[in-house]
């Protein structure tokens, strides 16, 4: 059954209006028909069952059925990523879309591409449907909150929650840095129920960032190798969000 999103709210018999880009894409690409059966998504966690009403330019389904509303998930994963060029930032969203983070807070680090502010919002939008593009393909039901770039200063002043900060390589790390394996079987630190994991840009952190972070930090390596950014952030989600799933961190974590 096909797959469709609107931001509107989802509830039994209500008539929804899909958005012009939506509604081009069920007439034109999935050449869909009056009165066929859809799945419809609001990136909340909702998913419904309805028919599809075409009228002209205008489609609209009326939800039949509610398949499943959101989850009570603890543990939340906030992903705390590098501004990289716009194709590579969005390779990185669509993937953190698809792994199932829940929050995305782009970071302008000392070695980031700089983007004038003016911008940003007009790049939030465009990061917005490149995930639920994702969000569609992969069937999953959350989208991830997606926020404007902020500066590193201001990132390490707006949280002071627990991070897991990612080293590009374990021999420039802190004498701390932990390999990536050693998270299966230690009890990790939660405060508020999320986990907060930070990448650094392309060529990694400078030596001033590190030692900016504050003491609730656990400096991970994902190993020798000197990964991309957008690389990292696959590697870094598909840990984090196995430890989530199978560990049960919010029933093992103090």
């Amino acid at each position: 059954m096909k797959r469709l999103y609107s931001s509107a709210r989802i509830e039994i018999d209500l008539r929804i209006a899909l958005p012009p880009d939506e509604s081009h894409h069920a007439k034109s690409v999935l050449r869909l028909k009056s009165g066929e059966e859809i799945e419809l998504i609001n990136g909340t966690g909702r998913l419904g069952q309805g028919k599809i009403e075409i009228e002209g330019e205008d489609v609209f389904v009326t939800i039949k059925k509610i398949i499943s509303a959101p989850s009570n998930v603890k543990s939340k994963i906030i992903l705390e990523a590098p501004l990289l060029k716009p194709k590579t930032m969005e390779i990185l969203i669509q993937k953190a879309t698809e792994l199932g983070v829940d929050e995305i807070q782009p970071v302008v680090f000392s070695r980031s591409i700089q983007v004038s502010p003016s911008k940003y919002g007009h790049l939030r939008e465009r990061w917005e449907k490149i995930s639920i593009q994702a969000l569609k393909q992969s069937e999953r039901l959350q989208a991830p909150k997606i926020e404007n770039p902020i500066t590193f200063i201001e990132q390490i002043s707006k949280c002071h929650n627990h991070r897991f900060v990612f080293i590009e390589r374990r021999d420039r790390a802190p004498s701390t840095v932990k390999m990536i394996d050693t998270l299966y079987t230690e009890k990790i630190p939660l405060l508020d129920n999320e986990l907060r994991i930070t990448i650094g840009p392309e060529g990694g952190f400078e030596s001033s960032e590190v030692n900016q972070f504050s003491d609730l930090v656990t400096f991970i390596s994902l190993g020798d190798s000197i990964l991309r950014s957008e690389t990292a952030v696959i590697a870094a989600l598909v840990h984090f969000t196995t430890i989530r799933r199978f560990k049960m961190l919010d029933k093992i974590c103090p």
